[in-house]
C-alpha cells in the first residue's frame, strides 16, 4: 500500500470508533420531565440506558428515556464482547419553577420599632412591602421597606423602625427568583397608650386653669370623675379640651364646668387613651366678704345688719371665737341665711352684755374675715306713752313725709320697724327728724336710743 493512502485509512477509522460509541446527544425538558436522546448505534451494539449510576441494566435500549429528577443520567454500549468499558453521560437540571412558601409570619397589629417575624422553606430573601405590592421581582424591589437573608426553615426578623404607620405584607423570593404568595396583612400601627404627667393637682378655683402634658400630639380632654376610658364617653363628657404637642404644657379652662371632680385623659392620634389622672376637685375656694356691719356699740335687742357678697350663712358669735366651722355653728348666738349682696338681720334679743363679731359663711364652708367688735351693752327702755314730754316727743303721730323729733338729750340712732317686726329705716348718726315718705301707710314702731343709751319706743301711723 503507498504511504499517501495510510492516514486517511486511520482517520476515517478513529471517526468511525467516535460515530460507533454512546453518546446522550440531547436533553429537552417538558415541565417537571426531561426527554434524553442518543445516537443510533452500529449494527450488532445495543445501547442501554443506565438511569443514575454506570450499570449494567438491560431493561431498557430505546433511543430516547425520561427522566424526572435533577442528576447524571448514563448511556452504555453492549457489543459481542460484552459491556464497553465506559458510560455516557449527561446532566439533567430541571429549572426551579417552586415558589416558597411563607409560615409564621407575626399576625399584627404591631408597634412601628417592633420585628416582623417571618419563615421561608428555601433558601434566599425574605422582603416586607406595603400592602398592594405587585408579586414581581422589579415591584418588591422597588417598594421594600426591610429585608432578611433567609435559610431555609429558619425564622428571619424584619425591622419596622422608621417604616412609618400602615399596613403591610410579607413575600420570600428563593435563589431562583420564585416568590411565595404574599402573607396576610400586618398593621404596624401606634399601639402605645400616651402619658400624662404635671396635671394640676387641685383643688382649684372654678374660672382657673388646669394644667396638663402628653408625652404625645393628639388631645388632652377634661371630664367628671368615673367617665369610662373609651373614644365615645370621653367625648360626650368632655368638659374642657385642647390640642396636645408632645412635651408641651396644656391649659384646661375651668370657667362655667360648675364644681365638682374631675379627671384628665389623653389621646393620642391612633385614639389610644392614657391612664386617668387623679382627680381635680373644682370647688370654690374664695372666702365671702362681709360689708355694712352695725357697728357697736349697740343695746341688746336691737338688730345687727350685715351683707355678704355670696349665698350663704351669717353668724353673730362672742368675740374671739376661732374661724372654723365647728366653732363658729357651736358658739353663734344668733345666725341668718344670707343672700348675695342683700342686707341681713341679726337679732340681738336676749343675748348677754358683752363683745361679739359676725362671720359670713358661703355654701362651700369658706369664712370670711372676723367683722370688727361689735359691743352689746344693756339699756333702759321707756315708752314715749309714759315719758315725760320734756324728755323725746315725736310729732306729728299721724305722719305723712317727715317725723320730726324733740329731744332735750342727743338722738345717738333710731330705727323703724313695720308691725310685723322688719326694719324698715336704720339711722346711725344723730338727727330729729325721719324721712318716711317712702313707706306705705300703716302702723310702725319707732325705736330711738339717745346718747345717755336710754331707748324710746313709740308707734305711729304713716298716712
Amino acid at each position: 500500500m503507498k504511504k499517501h493512502l495510510i492516514l486517511p485509512i486511520i482517520l476515517a477509522f478513529f471517526c468511525f470508533n467516535l460515530l460507533a460509541q454512546p453518546r446522550i446527544i440531547s436533553v429537552t425538558y417538558d415541565g417537571d420531565e426531561a426527554i434524553l436522546t442518543r445516537n443510533i448505534p452500529p449494527g450488532g451494539i445495543v445501547y442501554y440506558w443506565q438511569g443514575t449510576s454506570c450499570g449494567v441494566l438491560t431493561n431498557h435500549s430505546g433511543s430516547t428515556t425520561m427522566a424526572t429528577s435533577s442528576g447524571t443520567y448514563f448511556l452504555r454500549e453492549y457489543n459481542s464482547t460484552g459491556w464497553a468499558t465506559s458510560c455516557a453521560s449527561t446532566v439533567v437540571l430541571f429549572p426551579d419553577v417552586t415558589a416558597p412558601v411563607l409560615s409564621d409570619v407575626t399576625a399584627g397589629p404591631v408597634e412601628e420599632g417592633d420585628n416582623i417575624s417571618a419563615t421561608s422553606n428555601e433558601a434566599g430573601m425574605i422582603y416586607l412591602v406595603p400592602e398592594g405590592t405587585a408579586a414581581t421581582i422589579g415591584a418588591i424591589g422597588t417598594a421594600k421597606v426591610a429585608e432578611a437573608i433567609a435559610t431555609a426553615g429558619v425564622p428571619v426578623s424584619l425591622a419596622t423602625t422608621g417604616i412609618g404607620l400602615g399596613n403591610f405584607i410579607v413575600y420570600a423570593v428563593d435563589a431562583s427568583d420564585n416568590i411565595s404568595a404574599a402573607s396576610g396583612v400586618v398593621a404596624v400601627a401606634d399601639l402605645s397608650s400616651p402619658v400624662l404627667s404635671d396635671v394640676t393637682a387641685g383643688p382649684v378655683e372654678e374660672g382657673d386653669i388646669i394644667s396638663a402634658t402628653s408625652n404625645e400630639a393628639g388631645m388632652i380632654y377634661l371630664v367628671p370623675e368615673g367617665t369610662a376610658a373609651t373614644i365615645g364617653a370621653i367625648g360626650t363628657a368632655k368638659v374642657a379640651e385642647a390640642i396636645a404637642t408632645a412635651g408641651v404644657p396644656v391649659s384646661l379652662a375651668t370657667t362655667g364646668i360648675g364644681l365638682g371632680n374631675f379627671i384628665v385623659y389623653a389621646v393620642d392620634a391612633s385614639d389610644n387613651i392614657s391612664a386617668a389622672s387623679g382627680v381635680v376637685a373644682v370647688a370654690d375656694l374664695s372666702s365671702p366678704v362681709l360689708s355694712d356691719v352695725t357697728a357697736g356699740p349697740i343695746t341688746a335687742g336691737t338688730d345687727i345688719l350685715a351683707t355678704s357678697n355670696e349665698d350663704g350663712m351669717i353668724y353673730l358669735v362672742p368675740d374671739g371665737t376661732a374661724s372654723t366651722i365647728g366653732d363658729i355653728t357651736s358658739a353663734q348666738v344668733s345666725q341668718v341665711a344670707s343672700t348675695a349682696n342683700v342686707a341681713s338681720t341679726l337679732s340681738t334679743t336676749g343675748l348677754a352684755e358683752g363683745d361679739y363679731v359676725v362671720y359670713a359663711v358661703d355654701g362651700s364652708d369658706n369664712i370670711s374675715g372676723a367683722s370688727p367688735v361689735i359691743t352689746l351693752t344693756g339699756a333702759t327702755f321707756i315708752d314715749l306713752s309714759k315719758a315725760n314730754s320734756g324728755q323725746v316727743q315725736l310729732y306729728p303721730v299721724n305722719v305723712k313725709d317727715i317725723l320730726h323729733i324733740r329731744s332735750n338729750i342727743q338722738v345717738f340712732s333710731l330705727q323703724v320697724y313695720s308691725i310685723q317686726g322688719v326694719q324698715m329705716i336704720n339711722i346711725s348718726t344723730p338727727t330729729d327728724q325721719i324721712d318716711m315718705s317712702a313707706l306705705k301707710a300703716g302702723v310702725y314702731i319707732v325705736n330711738i336710743k339717745l346718747v345717755d343709751n336710754t331707748i324710746f319706743s313709740s308707734k305711729v301711723t304713716k298716712r
